[in-house]
């Protein structure tokens, strides 16, 4: 049986940096506007296929959640 976090792969670098911009908008919705719009296994889920890519491929991007230390949500620009 495969765990929940396990069943979403990442199969090349566009899905993974999707699902990078991905993340950073539903944190956004989530810390600065109070409206998240999807659960938040749902959320783990995305950062787990995310770690997963990375540590696999040797990739990652300087916007990647699980490259971001003390993540400040406040610093995001969005619509600009």
């Amino acid at each position: 049986m495969t765990n929940y976090y396990e069943s979403l792969t990442l199969s090349n670098q566009n899905e993974y940096v999707s699902t990078c911009l991905k993340l950073l908008y539903h944190a956004h919705a989530y810390y600065e506007l109070d409206s998240p719009e999807i659960e938040d296994f749902e959320y783990d889920r995305m950062y787990h296929a995310v770690r997963r890519y990375e540590e696999s491929t040797g990739i990652d991007v300087p916007f990647s959640m699980t490259q971001i230390v003390g993540f400040d949500h406040r610093k995001l620009k969005y619509g600009e």
